[in-house]
């Protein structure tokens, strides 16, 4: 088998290391090993076309996906002489494809529990249609309001991932003081009283930033201080203005988070595995806010240690520094 230099890169082979078709078909993990060779012979047998695709292991130990094409040659015999072909390291679409199941898969999942709970209260509430001063029906309507909540804020995530994924995530920029957004970001979680949140620092420090956008991770920073720290009953939301930049943190007092993981947690659809617990959610909303932050030109990260809790932070560059 002549392989070009093209070729043996995507099998994370040097130029001047010998690869022959032995040396390929041991480069495929075993479990798609038999598959290709067999494509292969009946490529060879029928005289038609090759085609598959399948999983490699790099010299490094690493993963990769080729999808490899294919058309046998023979001699004046009828032996099969060559395979003539090209090859093409398809990981990153793999990789792609496999998150989009996993993503669809959790969208699924999600969005099914509060609109079963809303079909069911809008049910019971057919039943108490003409019984207007029963008293379950105040219940019932709080009860299809918080899934309604939960269905809305899960469709909001899947139209910020189209606009990111398309690149038309657009800001529309003013300035307005650092209150202003906290006062709106933490209204849900202060008038339920099950938390106190205590704001300190520069709060009248101007902002100049999309200021629905910037709510919006907030919003994220402080339920996610509810959802993750549910023990921790202050949240405590910092702002510091510096020559060049505003600084938000957002801190509980809860659980804190591995340091194995932190560098994954504003990824696309991570979702941390908090010892077995389960919580709702695509796994979206720190990595929507990552790259709102991203687009303002400001930072965005994470502090924590195990049993001290975590602190979300975030900064938006000033334009006039």
């Amino acid at each position: 088998m002549d392989c070009s230099e093209t070729c043996k890169l995507n099998f994370g082979i040097s130029d001047g290391q010998q690869f022959n078709y032995e040396d390929l078909l041991r480069s495929i993990v075993p479990e798609h090993r038999d598959m290709v060779y067999q494509k292969v012979q009946k490529a060879i047998t029928t005289r038609t076309p090759y085609h598959s695709e399948y999983l490699i292991r790099w010299p490094d130990g690493s993963l990769h996906w080729i999808n490899a094409s294919g058309l046998p040659k023979y001699d004046a015999d009828g032996k099969a002489t060559h395979l003539i072909g090209v090859v093409a390291d398809i990981t990153k679409r793999k990789n792609y494809e496999s998150q989009k199941d996993d993503f669809l898969g959790i969208a699924s999942h999600e969005l099914k529990t509060p609109i079963t709970g809303l079909k069911g209260t809008i049910q019971l509430l057919e039943r108490f249609k003409d019984k207007a001063g029963h008293d379950m029906i105040p219940r019932l309507i709080d009860q299809s309001a918080v899934n309604l909540k939960k269905i809305v804020s899960l469709v909001d995530d899947l139209l910020n991932m189209h606009r990111i994924s398309e690149g038309q995530l657009y800001l529309e920029k003013s300035t307005f003081k650092a209150s202003k957004i906290l006062a709106s970001s933490c209204h849900n979680i202060i008038s339920q009283g099950t938390h106190q949140v205590y704001m300190t620092g520069d709060l009248d420090a101007p902002i100049f930033a999309d200021e629905q956008r910037l709510e919006q991770v907030l919003v994220n920073f402080v339920n996610n201080a509810v959802k993750y720290a549910p023990d921790s009953k202050e949240i405590n939301i910092v702002v510091k203005q510096l020559k060049n930049q505003v600084i938000v943190t957002v801190s509980d007092q809860g659980e804190g988070i591995d340091p194995a993981v932190q560098p994954f947690i504003f990824d696309r659809y991570y979702r941390a595995n908090h010892d077995g617990k389960s919580y709702s959610g695509l796994g979206l909303g720190l990595y929507i806010s990552s790259e709102i932050i991203k687009k303002h030109g400001g930072q965005i990260g994470v502090k924590s240690t195990i049993g001290q809790g975590s602190s979300f932070w975030f900064s938006i560059p000033n334009p006039t520094a």
